[in-house]
């Protein structure tokens, strides 16, 4: 049997990013928010780790930030 330990002082947080052409009109504020929801993640207690994943028409997916610490440290 193995055994799990569940590290409560850690968060993975995985962002999904659509960047095709109808979004156009609200990306800044799609921007304006993603930055905001960081600076309030780097500001909690504990480890956190984050990956962003963008999409669109002419790209499935593109993975900018996989398990990244350098985006959120949290202090």
């Amino acid at each position: 049997m193995a055994l799990e330990i569940m590290h409560t002082d850690y968060t993975h947080i995985t962002v999904i990013l659509d960047r095709t052409g109808s979004m156009q009109s609200i990306r800044d504020d799609t921007i304006g928010g993603f930055n905001a929801f960081l600076n309030e993640q780097q500001a909690e207690p504990g480890r956190a780790t984050l990956t962003l994943v963008q999409f669109d028409s002419q790209d499935p997916y593109e993975v900018i930030h996989h398990f990244s610490r350098s985006t959120l440290y949290r202090t």
